[in-house]
């Protein structure tokens, strides 16, 4: 079977549900009509939502969405189906609605779908997705509603006058209304603020009033619910008021005014402002702009973001920042990896053993124990603190209670120490009690000197006393006799 149906629309009855028809076929077989209708959260969507993502109420692109696929069938001892329409209860606003229709005959065939879908956008004017009974859902509101405490609510009129355009969803057009305000009001449990007509005149300001959800179906005069009041157990007051069919504000008291324990707004995007200085929270992440409207903060859905300019401070996926330049007191890291490091003073750390460089004496220093388990003093320098210094390294120091070696150097085939000066002393090295070089080799020299035509390898000081020391081995210049004494065992003995 080919044929294809022809006068499909929608259409919105007096109750505010959304029709859908089509026009019969002549032909007297068939047997059923099957309608396809598919809504979606986007009013401008060109294609209706899949079938998977109506199993799942939500499209690829993150827009909410329903539908129904169904059929009228036979009645009776009919011959053929009769039924052009189905009927979607209470439509939501700001939603593409699409269906197609397609019949079948007593052989069980089936015709074929229409070549595009037949559309109706923003179905009914009214509220969607908020808390109020949907039947009475109010189209625009023009005031304040307010928690004054747990227990009750405060309503201003904005204009002064009371004059605001107000309708429930079966009521066509905008009839001007004049309200009085209400301070104070109180209430029990959940209710609405309901507008139930009247003040058409200044001089006749029609009174809002508090009612449960039953006592506005039993009451035949109301209009619309303005707001919903919440007294809950814990004792705090929240009102949810709808200000358009896409606006919304919420007013708190929970201990204080504004103060909302959970509050949970689905939509595409929130924002702070539309323009200038604001925070947008939308599906790809949070952004923020100064003033000026320039963007200064980006943190997206996927953990990067960025700080400043997306050139400045940044971060990927990963946590990896990337940063042009940083200026901190304090940074503590368990790696830090870079290129150059830059700064006043590096160390280790602040007391104690440390490694410290630093631009206040221009050197590196190594702090330490000095081999008497106390606290921590300057074991090595390198560098230049003033320009008159004559030493470049200073290893160990001269207390009492130092018991550590200055410098140990060993080698295995070449020379622990290698020491050279062209005009001075190559090695300059000092013990208070000790030896100030000890040097040993265990098939080499334990040392070797050489000079030049000028000086010789090796100087002793020239001294007038004789050592106290008895040690045998040990050579000095005695100044008073011009002459090399050497220490045996049979005592200081000349050598020439």
């Amino acid at each position: 079977m080919k044929k294809m149906i022809a006068g499909l629309a929608f259409s919105v009855l007096t109750n505010g549900n959304l029709r859908g028809s089509w026009t019969l076929l002549s032909a007297i077989d068939i047997s059923g009509y099957i309608y396809d209708w598919r809504a979606v959260n986007d009013t401008t969507a060109v294609m209706p939502p899949t079938l998977t993502e109506i199993e799942n109420e939500i499209t690829a692109g993150g827009k909410a969405c329903y539908g129904l696929i169904s059929s009228t069938m036979l009645r009776g001892s009919a011959e053929t189906a009769t039924k052009n329409q189905f009927i979607i209860q209470a439509p939501q606003v700001d939603y593409k609605y699409f269906f197609r229709v397609r019949a079948k005959n007593t052989s069980r065939k089936l015709g074929n779908w229409q070549g595009s879908w037949t559309t109706h956008s923003t179905a009914v004017p009214g509220i969607s997705g908020d808390n109020l009974p949907t039947k009475w859902a109010m189209f625009k509101f023009l005031g304040t509603v307010t928690a004054v405490d747990a227990t009750h609510i405060s309503v201003s009129i904005t204009d002064g006058t009371g004059s605001i355009g107000i309708r429930k969803k079966t009521q066509a057009g905008n009839t001007p209304h004049y309200i009085n305000n209400m301070s104070s009001t109180a209430f029990t449990g959940t209710k609405f603020l309901v507008f139930r007509g009247g003040g058409t005149s200044a001089g006749s300001p029609a009174t809002l009033v508090l009612q449960t959800e039953a006592e506005m179906e039993a009451d035949a005069t109301v209009q619309c619910a303005i707001a919903k009041v919440i007294e809950s157990p814990s004792g705090k007051c929240n009102v949810l008021m709808m200000l358009s069919a896409t606006d919304f504000n919420i007013a708190a008291y929970g201990g204080a005014f504004n103060q909302v324990d959970t509050l949970i707004l689905t939509g595409t995007t929130i924002q702070t402002a539309t323009s200038g200085a604001r925070v947008v929270l939308a599906s790809d992440g949070i952004k923020a702009y100064n003033s000026s409207g320039t963007q200064r903060v980006q943190i997206s859905n996927d953990g990067s973001g960025w700080l400043g300019t997306s050139g400045g401070l940044s971060w990927d996926t990963a946590g990896v920042i990337t940063a042009t330049g940083v200026v901190a007191g304090s940074v503590a890291a368990e790696n830090v990896i870079a290129g150059t490091i830059t700064g006043s003073t590096l160390r280790t750390a602040s007391t104690g053993k440390r490694f410290i460089v630093t631009t206040a004496t221009n050197d590196a220093q190594f702090w330490g124990d000095q081999g008497d388990a106390g606290t921590a003093v300057i074991l090595c320098t390198i560098g230049i603190t003033v320009d008159t210094d004559s030493f470049i390294g200073d290893f160990g120091n001269l207390n009492s209670a130092n018991t550590r070696v200055a410098v140990r150097a060993r080698a295995y085939t070449m020379e622990a120490i290698n020491a050279q000066s062209n005009s001075g002393v190559a090695i300059n090295a000092l013990s208070d009690t000790g030896h100030g070089i000890v040097a040993q080799s265990s098939t080499g020299y334990g040392g070797l000197f050489s000079g030049n035509t000028t000086s010789a390898p090796l100087c002793l000081a020239p001294q007038s006393a004789t050592p106290s020391n008895t040690a045998e081995g040990q050579i000095y210049y005695d100044s008073d006799t011009d002459k090399f004494y050497g220490r045996t065992s049979a005592g200081w003995e000349a050598l020439n």
